[in-house]
């Protein structure tokens, strides 16, 4: 430590007398608070730091881009939020250059619902913004608390934080990375949007260096694939953030910073009923509505936004979801209320003239009626349709799709579609049948052009009691009419008891067609568990076609097994008779019928006799063959051994299950332990990879222990494969997986354990077992083995090979 008499460089204000011995201390490279031995007399002292007039007070947290105190401003005798920024950043000129600006633009909005900026400075080497105090938590605290925050609440929130970016969105101003954490409580009813102008400059300098700035749960899809961006990008965030709120789980639960993953992600829809079936229609359509993937199917303003949030909460505020009267957001004035008034009473006066005309000709009527019946030429109106020659035949239509008559069926749909204009939502009913007709038989392309039909037309109406059905039709046309399948997790988004159910069948159907068997019976199997209520009760009635493409998909999965396993010719002969038999009962044919053919032709061909790798552990890619020659990995066990003793301490899991599946060499002994470390390294990869998904679905809320023995009470808000995210008073703070003490990580795992059941606890219970015993818990470790091993006899045979080494913990 240099000392300050002979050393001229440290400023004054970084220097402290100790108390003890009156020598002087250098506190330059300390941060405030962190306490500090006096290296004259060893006195412990803790450092204290003044910001030109700002004297820190405590630590509220720690961020990216540094920490944030409370202050007093010795001048005003004011209490400020005072943002110290990282050396790293503040030794940036152009960065601080940017960033000066930025808070001046900052300072000058006056708006309740944003954080007032005071000032800004730079002292002791470091940047600071003085702020204004608020310190009754975030949203993200809130929404810790109570897992999912009262619809009520959360619309009153989005409107607070719209109102606070539109005053911002005047000004110029995009934030970038709105989310729970940035939204910010004064009382129990005022929320603020903080941290203007911080995000955009840090995802500047991300993009310099190829990466995207942003938390993913909340980051917009334009963002992503790095295109201009305004007003509707911070729009989205907000609405993954209500999302998030009222849900309590995100719109997009995968974790991960890969952006060719979060672009994947951000791909598909969302509905937040599929998740919160309790919501009102009109928030899930507002809220679905900030979360569209393009821009431009947003709002068109934050007016708008503001005017359909406040409407939802009006709507929920009443107890009702869906209005007995249509209302419109748009209040008339005197000149439109009177000649509304004018069209009613000539409207009154119409009816009038016609019930009279019918009165008189009443029996005139009735016998033109009964004539054709008398004569027998007629046919009976079916009761349901009341005389409809259009809805006769779109029932008919329904009826023979029901039947499996898909001929028929599409003859009839197309008859009710030419039979003129038809009142919606009827026209797009027509529709969406004939597509699903041609689902049915095969004809993936005309069903394409019959969907692409209902995303072209847009929304048939803008009422909000009917805007989530008639945006239903334009999602569900883009999806169909797009020529990529839909992943399986798809079914995740849409609510099964309602018209989104409807959904599942195309979708399935189409992936189907697509040659994507997995994923389009997946689909199909949450279809038939749908169980849709009234009035959308008949979508059920599809179930028996469902059924017939499922029972198929057990033919097709029994042939793949049997393929997988032909590793001889004994075996293709098996493989071979499971094709035939498939071929001759397959009831859907079309694509299937293709592929079963395909298959049988690479069986005569002798394509599929190679002897397949070894099976991989559970979610996880199939481990090279071992053998002489290899080049990847540790040559021998011995190394195997050391590498696994060094990374399992530090829970660096994946990077240890990638080496040790190139490891060759070595006798059969060598080999065997080997192979054991191997399949170790694998379950406590997955172990590690099940608690970050589900740190990812709910957080984890009770205190985190480090290694050192330090207690930090606010729980984890997020995880990745190197780190955990502590919650800190006024931020988040990292802590990589290694400094988390082992009984905090068994804790963790034990607490999502308790909502496990069947064969997921089993499996949950294995990998907890393996993960204690390694990490030299061996007693609770045995234990939590023999529990999963009763549970399920998945793991019997495993137990055996897992102690075949010594741990590397023991």
């Amino acid at each position: 430590m240099p000392s300050p008499e002979t050393d001229p460089v440290v400023p004054p204000d970084l220097v402290q007398t100790c108390l003890n011995c009156a020598a002087l201390v250098d506190v330059s490279e300390q941060d405030p608070f962190e306490v500090v031995h006096c290296p004259m007399c060893g006195t412990a002292m803790r450092v204290e730091r003044r910001f030109n007039n700002f004297a820190l007070l405590e630590a509220l947290g720690h961020g990216g881009m540094g920490t944030v105190y409370r202050a007093v401003d010795t001048n005003l005798n004011r209490e400020v939020a005072l943002k110290v920024l990282r050396k790293d950043y503040s030794n940036n000129p152009e960065f601080v250059q940017k960033l000066e600006r930025e808070a001046k633009i900052t300072a000058s909005i006056n708006h309740p619902h944003v954080v007032k900026v005071y000032s800004s400075g730079t002292a002791n080497g470091q940047f600071y913004i003085a702020m204004e105090c608020v310190d009754r938590g975030s949203l993200d605290d809130l929404m810790q608390l109570q897992k999912r925050v009262a619809e009520i609440q959360a619309l009153d929130v989005g409107i607070q934080i719209a109102e606070g970016l539109a005053a911002a969105y005047q000004r110029g101003l995009i934030h970038s990375d709105v989310k729970p954490g940035n939204i910010l409580f004064a009382d129990a009813h005022t929320a603020k949007i903080v941290d203007f102008g911080l995000a955009t400059l840090l995802e500047d300098e991300a993009g310099a260096k190829g990466e995207v700035w942003g938390t993913p749960y909340y980051v917009s899809p334009e963002r992503l694939n790095r295109e201009p961006e305004d007003f509707r990008s911070d729009m989205y965030s907000l609405g993954a953030t209500l999302f998030h709120a009222i849900a309590g789980r995100p719109p997009f639960e995968d974790e991960t910073a890969s952006l060719v993953a979060l672009r994947h992600i951000r791909s598909r829809a969302v509905s937040l009923q599929a998740f919160a079936p309790d919501v009102s229609s009109e928030t899930a359509y507002v809220v679905n509505r900030m979360l569209k993937k393009e821009p431009a199917e947003r709002y068109g303003s934050y007016e708008e936004l503001v005017q359909h949030l406040r409407y939802a909460r009006a709507k929920v505020e009443e107890g009702v979801t869906v209005p007995r009267q249509r209302a419109r957001v748009v209040v008339e004035d005197e000149e439109s209320q009177r000649v509304t008034g004018w069209i009613s009473l000539a409207m009154l006066g119409l009816v009038l003239v016609v019930g009279l005309v019918l009165v008189l000709n009443w029996n005139r009527i009735r016998g033109k009626e009964k004539a054709p019946a008398a004569g027998g030429g007629g046919r009976p109106t079916p009761v349901a349709t009341g005389g409809d020659p259009v809805r006769d035949a779109y029932e008919e239509g329904r009826r023979l799709l029901v039947s499996g008559d898909t001929v028929g069926a599409l003859a009839r749909l197309e008859s009710a579609q030419r039979s003129g204009p038809l009142p919606q939502p009827l026209r797009n009913w027509v529709t969406a049948h004939r597509g699903l007709a041609m689902l049915l038989a095969g004809d993936q392309r005309a069903a394409q052009a019959a969907f692409k039909s209902l995303a072209d037309a847009g929304p048939y109406s803008k009422d909000p009691s009917e805007l989530p059905l008639a945006q239903f039709f334009v999602d569900l046309g883009k999806l169909v009419a797009d020529d990529k399948g839909v992943l399986k997790a798809a079914a995740k988004i849409y609510d099964k008891g309602n018209f989104e159910a409807f959904a599942l069948l195309a979708l399935g159907l189409k992936n189907w067609n697509l040659g994507s068997f997995e994923d389009g019976a997946a689909l199909l199997e949450e279809y038939v568990a749908a169980e849709p209520k009234p009035p959308y009760d008949w979508i059920a009635n599809y179930k028996p076609a469902a059924r017939r493409f499922l029972q198929d998909y057990r033919l097709y999965r029994g042939v793949r097994e049997a393929v997988d396993a032909a590793k001889d010719p004994r075996g293709v002969q098996f493989a071979q008779a499971r094709v035939r038999d498939a071929r001759m009962n397959v009831v859907t044919r079309g694509r299937l019928a293709q592929e079963l053919e395909a298959i049988e032709g690479r069986l005569k061909g002798g394509k599929s006799a190679a002897t397949p790798a070894p099976a991989a552990s559970p979610g996880k890619a199939a481990a090279p063959a071992s053998g002489g020659g290899s080049d990847k990995g540790p040559e021998s066990f011995q190394k195997a051994l050391q590498s696994y003793r060094q990374k399992v301490p530090l829970m660096q899991f994946a990077s240890l299950e990638k080496e040790l599946a190139g490891f060759s060499g070595g006798d059969a002994e060598a080999q065997r332990l080997g192979s054991a470390l191997r399949r170790k390294a694998g379950w406590l990869s997955d172990f590690k990879e099940m608690l970050i998904g589900d740190i990812a679905s709910g957080g984890y809320a009770k205190p985190v222990t480090r290694r050192n023995g330090a207690l930090i009470s606010g729980g984890v808000t997020k995880a990745s494969d190197e780190r955990i995210e502590v919650k800190l008073p006024y931020g988040t703070a990292p802590i990589a997986w290694g400094d988390i003490s082992v009984q905090t990580v068994i804790d963790m795992a034990r607490g999502y354990l308790e909502k496990a059941k069947g064969g997921d606890r089993a499996e949950r219970l294995w990998l907890l077992g393996v993960f204690a015993y390694e990490m030299g818990r061996a007693d609770e470790g045995r234990k939590l083995l023999l529990e999963a091993v009763q549970a399920s006899d998945v793991h019997k045979e495993d137990l055996e090979l897992f102690f075949a080494t010594a741990s590397a913990g023991e």
